[in-house]
């Protein structure tokens, strides 16, 4: 299933992928529906320092991680509707947010604590759909812009009983379930049905300069009939990374 292309803009920088176009006609009433985050990459590695024989954690790197905290906006700048703080976290997906169809996806940096910067604009997606609960893949851009200008996929959210495979990296990915080969574009994800409470192995590999596949990730897949999942592989961005890409497996209840 692709991930379509939607208008998207953030000031200066255009974020490449979205799930979704949206349709011709907006509709005259249009319904809410719920958003959620999930960031992904590779943490900065850890660093201190020693003063005065005392060890001191260092703040990582400008760009290096994502801002801690973020508001979703829910509504225009003059419709009085107070936005809504999410946190964010490396690997784990936000709290969904309600926010009404027909309008841009906005979310703004926060400031976390008294003294913190003020609130900025993060990031942008002009034409989001107008209804469907979604969840926005976030990942840091690969040039010097790092997480301050982030990249980002609209990915609609997986029914009770399904996975989704999604491909946030630049490279075809080959994912093999159930005795079956599928290619998954960047930019694209697939879907699949899995037996409830049954083991299901898949393996998600990279093509090789060498013509063949090198494996990212091999493992197995169990949700219950009120259960689902996403299986996101993205590009990894840690220093000297010894594989180019990383999957991760998030599984949670269906109505979350």
């Amino acid at each position: 299933m692709p991930i379509r292309h939607a208008s998207v803009c953030r000031l200066t920088t255009t974020l490449l992928i979205a799930a979704c176009v949206v349709s011709s006609a907006r509709e005259s009433d249009p319904q809410s529906r719920t958003v959620r985050l999930l960031a992904v990459g590779d943490a900065p590695p850890f660093r201190q320092e020693i003063r005065d024989g005392v060890r001191y954690e260092l703040d990582p790197p400008p760009g290096s991680i994502p801002p801690r905290n973020v508001v979703i906006a829910r509504g225009t700048d003059d419709s009085g509707e107070a936005p809504a703080p999410a946190r964010i976290t490396l690997g784990r997906v936000t709290d969904a947010v309600e926010i009404p169809g027909g309008i841009p996806l906005r979310v703004l940096t926060a400031p976390g604590d008294e003294g913190d910067p003020p609130s900025s604009p993060w990031f942008e997606i002009e034409n989001p759909p107008d209804s469907g609960n979604l969840m926005i893949v976030i990942w840091r851009s690969p040039d010097n812009g790092g997480w301050s200008r982030p990249q980002a996929a609209i990915v609609p959210e997986t029914a009770a009983g399904h996975v989704r495979f999604v491909n946030v990296s630049p490279w075809p990915a080959g994912l093999e379930i159930s005795g079956e080969r599928i290619l998954v574009a960047p930019g694209r994800s697939h879907v699949r049905k899995l037996d409830p409470a049954t083991d299901v192995p898949f393996t998600m590999s990279l093509p090789s300069a060498d013509g063949t596949t090198t494996p990212i990730h091999q493992g197995t897949l169990m949700i219950a009939p009120d259960e689902r999942a996403v299986v996101v592989l993205h590009r990894t961005d840690g220093e000297a990374p010894r594989r180019p890409a990383r999957v991760i497996v998030r599984r949670e209840p269906a109505g979350q």
